[in-house]
């Protein structure tokens, strides 16, 4: 294991007390009995679990705020050490070469694995609550990725954020075929890295990371360390064909949020969308409808057709089921698939889908995927 890969995990178990208070405090504000989404309730009564609950995570303050110093020395450390940002590997050799070589689906999914206080405000348990059926939401969100009645050769996620639900998840998907891999692992004693990562089942190269500037992001969004992986496909015959861009915009309301979204777009984004000789598909959470007409033309992505347009892709439905809300069900339409040029590359078949698995939501995006055929 290398100096970076031993700080990274150090600093990452040095607060992991803190993650425990988190998670303890995500089951105290959560409702705990049975409904029709699958959430249990206790043995022993709601009040007695809640008070037991609560009296677990006490003891472990203290050893959070000891452990936080550490973490942060020991992030920073690998900080320095660290080889690059991403971390892109291979785990298998494929037995079996693709089916259509000049057709790729394409799926993604703000998969909300963050393990903290923040899973229930999303409306979703914790990556390694149970989640109907299945041991942990990551194996939950893996099988249903993978086994869609169109299953995609290439994924890409946002919110991948927490370095244990990386690495079951890149587990899981091996299961099902994905050998390629690039993970967001950046380091930063105060910063969060920007969560993005791939799994694909096809050949990948020429990856690079672009980070938005600290200036074009903005309320909590600023620690997070925003930006977009590229990469290219390749044939069997390891020729690029293809070039993918996955991105996670800032979240949040108002005009100035919508304000530097556009600069996300318009300084990063789209140059680096429109650039090179090869075909090139945008996707990911833009965290804006596209239908606006005004701001699609001050973000530079006039001409350009979402795939997805006018379909719902975000919805606070889980808050209620979790935390029982009694406001109304909030939706949004704020992910995106676009080609930058329909002349050499088409998207057909596009789909819109809740992810869910024996009616519990998996995260509160839906997935959205597209096949991009080369003309």
């Amino acid at each position: 294991m290398s100096i970076y890969a031993t700080m990274l995990w150090a600093g990452y178990y040095a607060n992991d007390g803190l993650r425990k208070v988190g998670r303890d405090y995500e089951r105290i504000t959560r409702p705990l009995k049975w409904n029709e989404h699958g959430f249990a309730e206790t043995k022993n009564g709601e009040i007695y679990e809640r008070l037991k609950r609560a009296c677990q995570s006490l003891p472990v303050v203290p050893f959070a705020i000891a452990g936080a110093p550490f973490s942060c020395l020991f992030l920073g450390l690998a900080n320095y050490f660290q080889e690059s940002r991403l971390k892109v590997f291979q785990t298998d050799i494929p037995n079996n070469p693709p089916e259509r070589e000049r057709q790729v689906r394409i799926l993604s999914l703000n998969g909300c694995l963050l393990e903290s206080a923040y899973s229930p405000y999303c409306g979703v348990v914790p990556p390694f609550d149970p989640v109907g059926r299945y041991q942990t939401r990551v194996a939950a969100m893996a099988h249903w990725i993978a086994t869609r009645e169109i299953s995609p050769d290439v994924f890409v996620g946002q919110e991948f954020q927490d370095y244990r639900s990386q690495e079951a998840f890149v587990i899981e998907m091996r299961k099902y075929g994905f050998c390629y891999f690039i993970l967001d692992r950046a380091p930063h004693p105060l910063f969060v890295h920007s969560g993005l990562m791939v799994a694909s089942k096809r050949p990948i190269g020429d990856v690079s990371f672009l980070e938005y500037p600290y200036s074009d992001r903005i309320d909590r969004f600023v620690i997070v360390q925003q930006g977009a992986i590229q990469f290219t496909l390749k044939d069997a015959n390891q020729k690029a064909i293809m070039r993918i861009i996955n991105t996670h915009l800032n979240c949040g309301d108002g005009e100035r949020v919508q304000e530097v979204r556009a600069r996300q777009l318009q300084r990063e984004v789209v140059p680096l969308f429109r650039e090179g000789s090869l075909p090139t598909v945008l996707i990911g959470d833009f965290n804006f409808d596209t239908a606006n007409a005004s701001f699609k033309r001050s973000a530079g992505l006039e001409g350009y057709t979402n795939v997805c347009e006018g379909h719902q892709t975000w919805t606070n439905e889980g808050e209620h089921h979790l935390r029982g809300r009694q406001d109304p069900v909030q939706t949004e339409n704020v992910d995106a698939i676009l080609s930058n040029d329909l002349t050499k590359l088409s998207l057909t078949n596009p789909r819109v889908e809740k992810a869910t698995t024996d009616n519990c939501l998996i995260t509160d995006h839906s997935a959205v995927s597209a096949t991009a055929t080369l003309c």
